[in-house]
């Protein structure tokens, strides 16, 4: 096989981990009442429409990962959508109210011990989605990697 034509790994190693990442997701979305709670600070009619818009997402993330296994150029368009998505819905995606509530639970108290605590976890939740998007998206439009979707 010619090294130009060999099918660069980063390909597959990207589709694994959204296909993994999104599918472990997904199941943790079973648990609504835990999504209620994470989200209790969104008016109560709203919480549904943001559960469907998750579950969507993380179907979505499944679908452009395994057409990116296939090398489907549709697939890679669509990832890359998904990463700039990522982007626009970020603040609404991790909303600091989230972290806050998640951390008076795990401390079981009204009053936090570490009140910077659910502000660090936002900003490395922000910076992982930033960086795995930058990558995503980088990587996929180099043209040595485009030419090998059909």
């Amino acid at each position: 096989m010619n090294i130009n034509t060999k099918k660069p790994i980063g390909i597959s190693v990207i589709g694994i981990l959204l296909l993994i990442g999104s599918t472990f997701k997904l199941l943790g979305f079973s648990n609504y009442n835990y999504y209620q709670f994470m989200f209790q600070d969104l008016p109560s009619q709203y919480i549904p429409i943001r559960y469907a818009g998750s579950i969507l997402l993380r179907i979505m993330t499944i679908i452009a990962a395994a057409g990116l296994l296939l090398h489907k150029e549709i697939f890679r368009k669509l990832t890359i959508t998904i990463a700039l998505l990522t982007f626009i819905i970020l603040y609404w995606k991790h909303p600091y109210s989230v972290f806050h509530n998640i951390a008076l639970q795990t401390e079981n108290t009204t009053t936090l011990t570490h009140p910077m605590l659910p502000v660090i976890s936002m900003i490395s939740f922000y910076l992982i989605d930033i960086i795995l998007s930058c990558g995503i998206i980088l990587y996929l439009r180099r043209e040595e990697v485009r030419k090998h979707f059909h």
